[in-house]
């Protein structure tokens, strides 16, 4: 398994003004703000079953994904891909009741993205697979207020 853990904070900002200091020296008045932040933790994790998959050509790619540490059922799940030095690229995503999907133009007539809420898993089936296909795939939670996207990663590596 292959893991990615990341907590969210929700900051809250409490400043002290101290009274008028005056500097003997240069006769300045300083007024310091002394801020104190309390951070209340809340840990999600994503996890992915695979960690390296291998594959040949023309084969159908099948990852899932399960996210735990927050209601699975509220937030929209993406699938995101980094080929080896190359940016990321979005893949595509399902509506938090599956209900919806929404895929990029260049993987629509190869993608499927799932979800089984009730056992917060998210699914991604990519078919034709090319060379090209070698990559990290990462799932990912959508951010909300206050939240970090939390992601998961499994890698591809092509088969002659």
């Amino acid at each position: 398994m292959h893991s990615a853990y990341c907590c969210s904070h929700s900051a809250y900002n409490v400043s002290f003004d101290t009274s008028i200091i005056r500097s003997r020296v240069n006769r300045f008045q300083i007024k310091p703000v002394f801020s104190i932040f309390f951070l209340g933790i809340k840990c999600q994790s994503m996890e992915s079953t695979e960690s390296t998959v291998q594959k040949k050509p023309g084969e159908t790619l099948t990852l899932s994904c399960r996210g735990s540490g927050f209601s699975f059922g509220c937030c929209s799940m993406h699938w995101i891909r980094q080929q080896a030095g190359k940016p990321l690229v979005w893949m595509g995503r399902v509506n938090s009741d599956s209900s919806g999907y929404d895929y990029s133009e260049s993987f629509k007539s190869r993608t499927e993205i799932t979800r089984d809420n009730s056992k917060s898993m998210v699914y991604l089936k990519l078919s034709g697979l090319t060379a090209d296909d070698s990559a990290v795939y990462y799932c990912a939670k959508q951010a909300q207020v206050n939240t970090v996207i939390t992601t998961s990663s499994s890698s591809l590596k092509h088969l002659e």
